[in-house]
């Protein structure tokens, strides 16, 4: 793989089409069929998993492509543009989410 888009994929563990895109763009003209071949090939090989249409999560070297964790924070963040994590789950990703939970004992008699 090139340098610039093995830089790519150690930047962004998960990325969209149009990210990679713009990247290629700036580093070399490239045709939307030309992308698209790009990330069959690297799925293919194993070095991606598409996770839904238009976004992909970078496989680490030496891993098995079937059993690759996906971080969930990063993948919900990922799933839209204009995605936001809040309230519990912020927290939860900092390491502050804490639940109160109570029991209820039901006494006899």
């Amino acid at each position: 793989m090139a340098a610039d888009l093995l830089a790519f994929f150690a930047a962004r563990p998960v990325f969209s089409r149009v990210e990679l895109t713009a990247h290629l763009w700036t580093h070399r003209s490239r045709t939307p069929k030309a992308v698209d071949a790009l990330l069959r090939y690297h799925v293919r090989a194993g070095h991606l998993l598409k996770l839904r249409r238009g976004l992909y999560t970078v496989v680490p070297a030496g891993a098995d492509p079937g059993a690759c964790p996906v971080d969930p924070y990063l993948l919900a963040s990922r799933l839209a543009g204009d995605a936001v994590l809040g309230y519990h789950t912020a927290l939860g990703l900092h390491g502050k989410a804490h639940s109160v939970s109570s029991s209820r004992r039901t006494g006899s008699g």
